[in-house]
């Protein structure tokens, strides 16, 4: 997997999205992004988001803090949509991405990625993890 990243920032004096292969910074301010141009960056609106290494259904990269939205193959959820934020989690029961709402948590394994649609990210779109009260009562999707 290329080890990638992206933030938000505000670099010669534009807001914009730019892509690190490998962040290299000089005192917080300047960076070398993939475009190959010396960005003068004035302030970061996003810490840098990690490369998954997977791309949803329609070939675009997922990047950590991405949502991400589904439909549920599981047959209690009867063909659900689910928009679900894109996490790094390290703990006993898991080490890897995991894709999370304010109602569940679940396992980000590759299928579940390209079955899968960017449609925002936490920093400009945390409205679209709103959940309704009955999916508050669901503690757990396959």
């Amino acid at each position: 997997m290329e080890l990638k990243f992206k933030a938000k920032v505000v670099a010669d004096g534009i807001e914009q999205w730019l892509f690190f292969n490998l962040p290299e910074m000089d005192n917080g301010l300047w960076a070398f992004p993939v475009d190959k141009d010396v960005h003068h960056i004035d302030e970061y609106l996003t810490p840098l988001l990690l490369f998954t290494g997977m791309k949803d259904k329609n070939g675009t990269e997922i990047y950590r803090g991405d949502i991400l939205s589904y439909k549920s193959a599981h047959p209690k959820h009867n063909g659900k949509v689910f928009n679900n934020v894109v996490e790094f989690a390290t703990g006993q029961s898991l080490c890897g991405w995991r894709m999370r709402n304010k109602s569940c948590i679940v396992k980000a394994t590759p299928y579940k990625f390209v079955i899968s649609e960017i449609i925002g990210n936490i920093y400009e779109n945390p409205e679209l993890l709103e959940t309704k009260k009955a999916q508050l009562s669901e503690q757990k999707v396959e």
